[in-house]
């Protein structure tokens, strides 16, 4: 029977289908087909070339987490490249580079989220959010951003696949991981576009939105409770997670290695960037309270945790206008029994 409590009153077949893939299979086959190229790169011609368990762990990392797939955003990349750049400098040679730039883009997103929530408890065994683990827990990754979101969140699935942190030889692990792949990105850009004319400027976005991306994931993992929910909190987050994170980041990107220079191009596209961002953020928080598990390949969490999530915030403003205490009193009671159902 199910028990899962509706706040819409659409039917699940009346609901839109917002997690439908654009791309084509050619698309993807051309991102997949530079992935062996970026790890021997990275196990070769980067400081890790000296230490092969090392080149070896993170390699067995890259594999693993594009096999379950999650490969929106680089291909974003790779679109706009393709619509921007010249006709005339859309070489295999170029084509090959800015495919080595979008798993850059796709690598970067593979980290930043969960130190913040690590606790040592007594007996020196360590807390994710009431979650004890010890020395033979196991763990799952997926690359820099998601690695770190998917400990804190305490996600068991993504893209159909189990989380890196939760394999029996990864563990709380995935961490360093996480971070080891962020550091190297920068000498994978260094060996291919040093002498690309944006290079400088393109590290240094790269750099810029992560922090900005981690702020996000910073406010994002906290659990402020139900009477500190606000829409201010919200748009803080939203702006820097999903923000930057879903369209600016890889069209900015694009516009870089394009070599776009104008500046007035690049302040009418941000707002309109960063604003689909938003948007896609408000849908995955949709789609954490009436999304298919199965067809997005990952469990849902956020309103479970307490997360200041789109739907959370839009009902409390909602109670605030025409009080209905009774209301607020139900999220306030799913909030502290952690209640999947509510």
């Amino acid at each position: 029977m199910n028990t899962r409590k509706e706040f819409s009153l659409m039917t699940g077949d009346q609901r839109p289908v917002v997690y439908e893939n654009s791309f084509s299979e050619e698309d993807n086959k051309e991102f997949m087909a530079a992935l062996p190229q970026v790890v021997h790169d990275l196990s070769t011609a980067t400081p890790l070339a000296k230490v092969p368990q090392c080149a070896e762990r993170i390699a067995d990392c890259l594999y693993y987490t594009a096999r379950c797939g999650g490969n929106t955003r680089p291909l974003i990349f790779l679109y706009s490249y393709k619509k921007l750049e010249r006709r005339e400098n859309l070489t295999p040679e170029n084509l090959r580079l800015a495919c080595i730039l979008a798993w850059c883009v796709k690598v970067m997103m593979l980290t930043p989220y969960a130190v913040a929530c690590l606790e040592i408890l007594p007996g020196g065994g360590l807390a994710i959010r009431g979650y004890r683990i010890i020395q033979d827990m196991s763990c799952t990754l997926e690359t820099h951003t998601v690695i770190f979101d998917d400990i804190v969140d305490e996600s068991r699935y993504r893209y159909r696949g189990v989380c890196w942190h939760l394999r029996k030889d990864i563990g709380l692990s995935a961490i360093y991981d996480g971070e080891l792949i962020e550091k190297v990105v920068y000498a994978l850009l260094k060996k291919h576009f040093s002498s690309h004319p944006q290079y400088h400027n393109i590290v240094e976005f790269l750099q810029d939105t992560m922090l900005e991306i981690a702020i996000g994931q910073q406010l994002d993992s906290t659990n402020p409770g139900v009477d500190h929910l606000t829409m201010e909190l919200f748009n803080h987050i939203v702006l820097r997670k999903g923000g930057h994170l879903f369209h600016y980041l890889p069209v900015v990107t694009a516009m870089r290695l394009a070599n776009v220079d104008d500046p007035e191009i690049y302040q009418r596209a941000i707002p309109i960037l960063l604003k689909m961002g938003s948007i896609f953020q408000m849908q995955d928080d949709y789609l954490d309270c009436y999304g298919d598990e199965i067809k997005l390949g990952k469990d849902f969490t956020d309103m479970r945790n307490g997360k200041t999530t789109w739907l959370v915030v839009t009902a409390l403003e909602k109670i605030q206008r025409q009080p209905a205490p009774a209301a607020a009193g139900v999220l306030r009671e799913s909030e502290r029994r952690g209640d999947q159902n509510n």
